[in-house]
């Protein structure tokens, strides 16, 4: 009984790709740079915003799965799915995406602000569209969709906790995720006549570089009545440039390396190592005084 419990766990954590939710640790930026994570009211407002996100992004992943089915079990990645590999059935998942459907619609009106509803049914369009409407398949758009997305997500963090997002914050996370989404197209060789090799490795440099520029722009502006101001700010360029440049160093390097953000964010060491040092910095300085 207990065996097929957990069988049936593996099965639909891996169908609702739980793993992506880490995505939404976008929605705690706002309340981290405003000095606030301590703040039990404002990070249950946060958590509440993450769960909404979450669960959306799992209904969107259903739906699309139901739609790819076909395609999907003639890939070799996506054949693996449960759905797709026959583990569950095509009704048993559109119920699920219904279900979710209503509770994150439901919860949102009655616990988060109209605000915050209007961006997550923003969030949950584009993810839609992203899926049916091909996009997905029709670059430039497709990256910047994928930003889109993100940006969304820092808003409704900035929404649920009523905090403003710097429009440096706001910037830099358009870039970033830019990148990020460079990174996937390059891994998955996709849209090989538009993303071609010359053409990510001109513009992931020329990105990474303005993300840099901005990074330290924006420490270099601060205010002094910002919780991140101090003197020891600046030291935290490093992490910043080492993660950059390790990142970068992949995309030239002789052996065939996997530049899927999601393979770097956990499984290589060194990358992690850096924003594991940038974080640290980044706390040390705003709460530890």
């Amino acid at each position: 009984m207990m065996s097929r419990f957990f069988h049936q766990t593996r099965l639909w954590s891996k169908q609702l790709r739980c793993e992506q939710w880490i995505k939404n640790i976008f929605i705690f930026a706002p309340l981290v740079f405003a000095g606030k994570f301590f703040s039990l009211k404002l990070l249950l407002c946060a958590g509440r915003a993450f769960c909404f996100f979450s669960l959306s992004a799992s209904c969107c992943y259903l739906l699309n799965d139901i739609l790819d089915i076909k395609d999907d079990r003639k890939d070799e990645l996506k054949k693996k799915r449960p759905l797709a590999d026959g583990k569950l059935h095509t009704r048993q998942v559109a119920t699920v995406a219904i279900i979710l459907f209503i509770i994150t619609g439901t919860c949102s009106i009655s616990f988060m602000s109209e605000k915050f509803q209007l961006i997550l049914a923003f969030y949950f369009l584009l993810n839609l569209l992203y899926s049916t409407m091909r996009i997905r398949n029709t670059p430039p758009l497709d990256i910047l969709c994928i930003s889109a997305g993100f940006i969304c997500r820092v808003l409704a963090g900035s929404t649920a906790v009523d905090i403003q997002a710097s429009q440096w914050l706001l910037a830099m996370t358009f870039l970033l995720t830019l990148i990020l989404a460079l990174g996937k197209r390059f891994s998955e060789q996709k849209n090989q006549f538009f993303y071609t090799e010359k053409y990510i490795l001109f513009l992931l440099p020329s990105l990474c570089s303005i993300l840099l520029a901005f990074y330290t722009l924006y420490i270099v502006l601060l205010p002094p009545d910002q919780p991140l101001y101090s003197r020891w700010t600046i030291f935290t360029i490093f992490p910043v440039a080492g993660a950059i440049l390790y990142y970068i160093s992949k995309f030239f390097s002789s052996e065939k390396v996997n530049t899927d953000p999601s393979f770097f964010i956990f499984h290589d060491k060194k990358f992690s190592t850096w924003i594991i040092l940038w974080i640290l910095s980044i706390f040390l300085i705003i709460y530890v005084k």
